[in-house]
């Protein structure tokens, strides 16, 4: 039915009741499709980037199955990437996805068939040796290593 809404597209906008393909401008498939996106301010620093690299290296990924989405990306702008199937949050606050869900750190969190990992920002990450341990040992690994 014409103007009808799932429940899906209600769930994921607190602002009013849009469908998400009235919700704005989605991203381009062949531009930013990839397995691992990346919810994340830009690395500002070399630290940062070799934290990145490193951690899509350990994970077995190249670089093009990795994508940083630009900020205000809003989970309804990806959540129709065919190859999209792990979201990592490095200090992006699931409201700024339009999520109304608090994900647990370093846990992954299947929904809609995407594996979501909330992390500390990568600024937290790169100086702080628990966190990585973390992120790696809880998250990652028992993900990447199978």
């Amino acid at each position: 039915m014409v103007g009808e809404q799932s429940f899906y597209d209600l769930l994921f906008n607190e602002q009013k009741i849009v469908a998400a393909s009235q919700s704005g401008s989605s991203l381009p498939l062949e531009q930013w499709d990839c397995r691992l996106g990346i919810f994340s301010s830009a690395p500002q620093n070399t630290a940062e980037e070799k934290l990145l690299q490193g951690m899509m290296s350990a994970c077995g990924l190249s670089d093009g199955d990795g994508r940083i989405f630009p900020e205000k990306t809003s989970f309804q702008s990806v959540c129709h990437l065919p190859g999209l199937h792990f979201l990592v949050l490095f200090g992006y606050p699931e409201n700024q996805l339009n999520l109304s869900i608090q994900l647990p750190f370093y846990k992954p969190v299947k929904f809609n068939n995407v594996v979501f990992i909330q992390a500390h920002s990568l600024a937290a990450l790169s100086g702080n040796a628990e966190y990585k341990k973390a992120l790696w040992n809880q998250a990652l690994k028992p993900l990447f290593e199978q």
